[in-house]
């Protein structure tokens, strides 16, 4: 019996020793350490503040600047959460401060975030009938991506219906044969590709068929030049010789013209007494007889 009273005693003396300890570590710690004083602050969430919890942290721009002290319904306003935060003393809270409910990575520990505020805002005081100081809150993430996807799917609910409205049977007849058509034009398309693209491999021997013609042209119009230069001198003698006919063959050939007819009446003449006198080839001409007075 005796042995174990001695091990209550000296359990009993252990257990008091580190209570005793701790209680001194304690004492110390808060000695040495300056005391925190805080300023109290009042938000109002207008979403869910699940995962949030009383003593949670409060983070100005991720730096721990106090704590949740009490999370409570707004009695008026039931989708409001109003939270009393206990802030330390000189951060910066101006009327620009904004709070934000805020997950701390993968953990689903939710703290509240402070953020916004500039030098030139003026610090953020209680209004009239307000106890503490009310801090503007903002949507949370979550909350924004709840909203975008509830206004998403209201979206595509709106576009289901217009499109189930917009295609019944004659559109989407019309709709068919107007894919069978561009399915067409896109073959033609594909073809006159297909042509283009041998006409490209047939082009530099085109332009250089083109550029032959060229040079056929300019050696023709070279080739014309020169004849148009021996027409014009072949001209010019055309027109010595015909001036040289005009002023020496014409009138020989007028001259002899005049004396063919001459000669031409003369035969005719002479035919004339042939038929009438045919013995004048042997006797001759005989002469006229003489006139009145005439021996």
């Amino acid at each position: 019996m005796g042995s174990k009273v001695n091990y209550t005693i000296v359990g009993m003396f252990v257990i008091f020793l580190g209570v005793a300890l701790i209680t001194i570590a304690v004492w110390l710690g808060e000695g040495l350490s300056p005391h925190k004083r805080y300023n109290k602050y009042i938000t109002y969430m207008n979403e869910s503040v699940a995962g949030l919890s009383v003593n949670s942290a409060v983070k100005y721009n991720g730096v721990d600047v106090g704590f949740v002290e009490s999370i409570k319904l707004r009695p008026r306003h039931p989708k409001q959460v109003a939270l009393l935060l206990d802030i330390e003393q000189g951060t910066p809270i101006t009327e620009a401060t904004r709070s934000i409910l805020m997950v701390q990575g993968l953990t689903g520990v939710a703290y509240m975030g402070l953020q916004g505020g500039s030098p030139d805002s003026p610090p953020l005081l209680p209004q009239a009938g307000q106890r503490y100081p009310v801090i503007i809150s903002e949507p949370s993430f979550m909350d924004r991506l709840d909203t975008s996807i509830k206004e998403l799917t209201t979206n595509l609910s709106t576009v289901s219906a217009s499109i189930n409205s917009v295609l019944d049977e004659e559109n989407r007849t019309a709709l068919k044969n107007s894919l069978q058509e561009l399915q067409q034009s896109l073959a033609y398309i594909k073809k006159i590709s297909r042509n283009t693209e041998v006409a490209s491999q047939q082009f530099p021997q085109t332009i250089e068929q083109l550029r032959q013609a060229a040079d056929s042209l300019t050696s023709m119009g070279n080739k014309l030049g020169k004849a148009g230069d021996s027409v014009d001198r072949t001209m010019v003698d055309g027109q010595v010789a015909m001036q040289t006919l005009s002023t020496q063959f014409i009138p020989q050939a007028t001259s002899l013209m005049v004396n063919m007819q001459e000669l031409t009446n003369n035969l005719e003449h002479l035919s004339k007494e042939l038929n009438q006198n045919p013995s004048m080839l042997v006797r001759g001409r005989q002469p006229k007889p003489p006139g009145p007075g005439e021996k």
